[in-house]
């Protein structure tokens, strides 16, 4: 038998090709059509029930207007005193009892929208006046996202210290020389590595500095402080120890000129802190004004203030905010801003 053409074999090639095609084609017909089908069987089902669902309101509402209708009657049966109202009292308008009712029911509505605007500004408001525990946990449970209830469901902390002087001017100068201070430190941790400090202020601030002696060793002693956070034993010297040991640490609360003198070659422009040369040097500006980001709750600044410092002086920088609503890291320049977080002043907790 002779072999095939190549001219033959490829006539037969493009009729196999175009019999497959006929094929495919055809079967993409009756899926269209299936589909088409389907799809007006759908349309037609949804039709129905929303036909259905429309009768059934409409019956509904043919319902409930009859009955309004007849409860408008038994209303308006004769006799009635309450159903025929004197040409008087039409010109009245409406009766005492339903005007007396409109007034409670505004006066209501108002003493609502003015306690939400209220808990509203209060809730956003960091320096603003504390809520009781009920109503801020009732707010909290029903606007925060789930992060801040996250964050909120840990027990609050709150700074050991006592009520806060009435702020003075700034000096802007002072002596320049330092004296250590005399104070009532609790007792310190029993394990952890042995870090030593003193409690100094520079003469002539025109301040308080006993209240800087007593709130420096509450804010390093606290359960939420450096000591638990780094596993420390932060030790206080007396003015009569300091004679005779040199401190790891040294405090120091100083008036803005002498700031910048001891924070060189770092800038601090007369107004805030640094730790420089082993000294945590407090700018009795913000000792004193305290930071935007803690509205007026000085005292809790405070704790921020000699927390940052302090931390800096046991070898930690500076943090950013890990996420929008979260509290604060207390090595964040909080005095500067909060990236978004929340002010908080202790190195636990955040």
């Amino acid at each position: 038998m002779p072999e095939p053409t190549r001219g033959g074999r490829h006539g037969r090639d493009r009729s196999d090709l175009v019999e497959l095609l006929s094929e495919r084609t055809a079967d993409w017909r009756a899926r269209a059509a299936q589909s088409a089908q389907e799809a007006r069987r759908r349309a037609a089902q949804g039709a129905r029930e929303a036909r259905d669902r429309a009768a059934t309101g409409a019956h509904e509402a043919r319902h409930r207007a009859a009955q309004g209708t007849q409860q408008a009657r038994e209303r308006l049966t004769p006799g009635s005193e309450e159903s025929r109202p004197t040409r008087a009292a039409r010109r009245r308008g409406p009766s005492r009892e339903v005007r007396l009712r409109r007034t409670v029911v505004g006066a209501t509505a108002l003493a609502l929208g003015v306690s939400g605007i209220a808990m509203a500004v209060t809730h956003d408001d960091p320096g603003s006046t504390p809520r009781s525990a009920a109503s801020t946990a009732a707010t909290s449970a029903a606007t925060a996202s789930p992060t801040a209830r996250a964050s909120a469901a840990r027990p609050a902390i709150t700074p050991a210290l006592g009520p806060v002087s009435p702020t003075r001017p700034v000096v802007a100068k002072g002596t320049g020389a330092f004296a250590v201070l005399a104070a009532k430190a609790p007792a310190p941790a029993t394990r952890g590595r042995t870090v030593t400090y003193t409690v100094e202020a520079e003469g002539g601030l025109g301040l308080d500095t006993a209240e800087f002696a007593a709130a420096v060793p509450q804010i390093l002693g606290h359960p939420s402080g450096w000591q638990r956070k780094d596993s420390l034993r932060l030790v206080y010297l007396s003015p009569a120890q300091a004679k005779s040991r040199r401190p790891d640490l040294r405090v120091t609360l100083t008036s803005p000129a002498t700031t910048d003198r001891l924070c060189a070659p770092l800038s601090t422009k007369g107004a805030v802190s640094c730790f420089n040369n082993g000294r945590a040097v407090i700018n009795t500006r913000r000792w004193m004004e305290g930071a935007d980001a803690y509205g007026q709750n000085l005292a809790r600044y405070r704790v921020y203030l000699i927390s940052h410092e302090v931390g800096h002086g046991l070898g930690h920088g500076h943090a950013g905010c890990p996420a929008k609503g979260r509290r604060a890291p207390v090595m964040l320049q909080q005095t500067l801003g909060l990236q978004g977080c929340t002010a908080w002043p202790y190195p636990i907790g955040a």
